[in-house]
């Protein structure tokens, strides 16, 4: 991306297998759109912020790895876990906004910290597991 801001979401029903951060200050808007790859989504920035607006829904095991201790990810965007689990690892800190869905999972794997901060009530219903 030569750009900050990215509109990845301008076709309906958009399918990706993974979006991987290598550096810091993007901002990724659009319309919603599934998440279809185990590697999900990797903010691999060695320090600073990226951020993901749009809703997105897990169509299988999804993982979120923010890999470093200086480095965080934004997910404002409604995330619906559609059944599936969902699991955050990493040392960085990931900050989620509304968390949706009934079944699957929440798993925190590594020393990373996670806040969910939703303007509006988080309705997941499913599991959570912390390991450090």
């Amino acid at each position: 991306l030569r750009e900050a801001t990215a509109r990845l979401g301008e076709v309906a029903s958009l399918s990706v297998r993974s979006i991987t951060f290598t550096d810091s200050g993007y901002a990724l808007t659009g319309n919603s759109l599934t998440l279809t790859g185990t590697n999900g989504i990797s903010a691999n920035q060695a320090s600073g912020s990226n951020a993901i607006t749009f809703p997105f829904v897990l169509g299988t095991n999804v993982t979120i790895n923010v890999a470093n201790s200086g480095a965080s990810l934004g997910v404002s965007g409604t995330l619906t876990f559609n059944a599936r689990p969902l699991t955050t690892s990493g040392s960085g800190f990931c900050n989620f906004g509304l968390l949706s869905g009934a079944g699957g999972s929440f798993n925190k794997l590594g020393s990373g910290t996670n806040r969910l901060s939703g303007a509006g009530p988080n309705n997941f219903v499913g599991g959570a597991t912390v390991d450090t």
